[in-house]
């Protein structure tokens, strides 16, 4: 199950159920979060609409400490781009952080976003794809995770770090899955289709 942080979340968009966010207090908590803590060393796909309403620095789904050494993985919008952490220790450096620039992503639109890791330990490892279409600028932020433990004592929640620490999504999300694994080409191309 899910909790929400604000009244009424739950909207019904011309494309879909989604749950909207209103940039400041609202979050959705789910119940029984063990079951995303993902290590470094484990592939994943973590998948989602979404559309923002305004521009910011937004949490968008993970599975990440709302404070101190924010360790745990998340997806966040920064500069209207996605990007990645796969953390440790953020304040002693001890992280992965990857952004794409291939695409500037404008306000009141939705997106269909596939981000998967190949469990490498690396930055290298994250790759992205924006409404099926596989992203090739991206940018390194930091590759220094070093074989550091990821597993956090988080909740996953999206919409706002855990605990509404902060990065609250002014917008809706839909649709949001997480898978063991990395989807294929062929895997992203069938569920932009059939999502879609």
């Amino acid at each position: 199950g899910l909790t929400y942080s604000q009244t009424s979340p739950v909207v019904d968009d011309s494309t879909a159920a989604a749950v909207a966010f209103n940039g400041t207090t609202g979050y959705a908590t789910v119940s029984s979060s063990s079951a995303y803590a993902l290590e470094y060393n484990q592939p994943w796909s973590i998948k989602f609409w979404f559309r923002k309403t305004a521009n910011g620095f937004y949490h968008l789904a993970g599975n990440m400490l709302g404070t101190g050494s924010l360790r745990g993985y998340a997806v966040f919008l920064d500069s209207n781009q996605i990007q990645v952490y796969m953390v440790n220790n953020f304040g002693s450096n001890l992280y992965l952080s990857q952004r794409w620039t291939s695409t500037t992503l404008a306000n009141n639109q939705w997106y269909r976003v596939i981000v998967t890791y190949n469990g490498s330990g690396t930055a290298a490892g994250f790759e992205c794809y924006l409404d099926g279409v596989f992203q090739t600028n991206k940018t390194v932020i930091k590759d220094t995770l070093g074989g550091n433990t990821i597993l956090p004592a988080a909740n996953f929640t999206f919409g706002a770090r855990d605990g509404g620490a902060c990065c609250f999504l002014s917008g809706q999300l839909a649709e949001l899955s997480i898978h063991s694994g990395v989807l294929s080409q062929t895997d992203v191309t069938r569920d932009y289709f059939y999502s879609n």
